[in-house]
């Protein structure tokens, strides 16, 4: 099945969450909340760099590569607060993105 895509995330609610296709496809990659946060990090890097190259995307943390719910992170890894920890990520990637990307927890 293909699913449009999403254009923002801004006000998504869990209802929202359970609308998502069940499994991933080049707009949607998913991650259990189950994964350490060394190989979230590694994730995230591919997804980015793919993403960038595709036009775009959502990475949703907190459901597993079937599409069932199944938890979410920290907003905080140690000290660091999620979203700076995400934009360090990033800008080792030493990828020029547009923008700040949205974070949303839901």
């Amino acid at each position: 099945m293909i699913h449009e895509p999403h254009k923002q995330i801004e006000g998504w609610t869990e209802e929202d969450l359970l609308r998502l296709p069940s499994e991933e496809n080049d707009h949607y990659e998913y991650k259990s909340s189950q994964i350490p946060m060394d190989r979230l990090k590694e994730k995230i890097s591919i997804a980015a760099s793919a993403f960038w190259n595709s036009g775009g995307g959502f990475f949703i943390v907190g459901i597993d590569d079937t599409g069932h719910i199944d938890g979410g992170i920290a907003k905080t890894v140690g000290r660091q607060k999620l979203p700076d920890w995400i934009d360090q990520i990033l800008l080792g990637l030493n990828c020029k993105f547009p923008q700040k990307l949205p974070l949303q927890y839901i």
